[in-house]
């Protein structure tokens, strides 16, 4: 049989004793350390994962947001464009109103002046003729031929005798 002789015992026991202490002072630490290590590494990643959906969430709420102010931007930039014509079309309806005002006011003024006109010439033509029928009646003393002359005149020039 086997003789088992006092060292090769003594070597089984040191070596049973030192697998003993480093079990109990290096491997419990050493695996506690790495089943920590592994949740650290586990939570961080679901922490990450977390932020990554909630930084995916931002995103898309700030993509909305800008969406919504793209689209606020270009109904405003309608309205701007909108009034813009509005006020265009205003001011040239002004300026059309203005204008047939003006000419209006041209016209009228136009045709008061012919009027004044005409009736400055009908004034001149019947002072003329009346001091021309006053020249060829002076030799004639003691009538009053001016105020007849220049009724019959007027009743010509009023008649259409003299065309405008």
């Amino acid at each position: 049989m086997v003789n088992l002789n006092l060292t090769v015992i003594a070597t089984i026991f040191n070596f049973l004793l030192l697998t003993a202490i480093l079990t109990a002072i290096l491997y419990k630490p050493i695996t506690r350390f790495m089943a920590e290590r592994a949740q650290r590494i586990q939570d961080d990643m679901a922490k990450a994962e977390q932020d990554r959906s909630t930084a995916q969430k931002l995103l898309e709420e700030y993509q909305q947001k800008l969406d919504q102010l793209q689209k606020e931007i270009h109904d405003r930039l309608e309205d701007a464009v909108l009034q813009g014509e509005k006020a265009r079309e205003d001011i040239v309806k002004g300026a059309e109103e203005e204008a047939r005002r003006i000419l209006s006011a041209a016209q009228d003024e136009a045709v008061r002046l012919r009027r004044d006109a005409w009736m400055k010439l009908k004034e001149d033509i019947a002072d003329l003729a009346t001091a021309a029928c006053l020249k060829v009646l002076e030799d004639r003393p003691g009538q009053d031929y001016e105020e007849q002359i220049r009724r019959a005149l007027d009743k010509i020039v009023d008649a259409g005798g003299v065309t405008r």
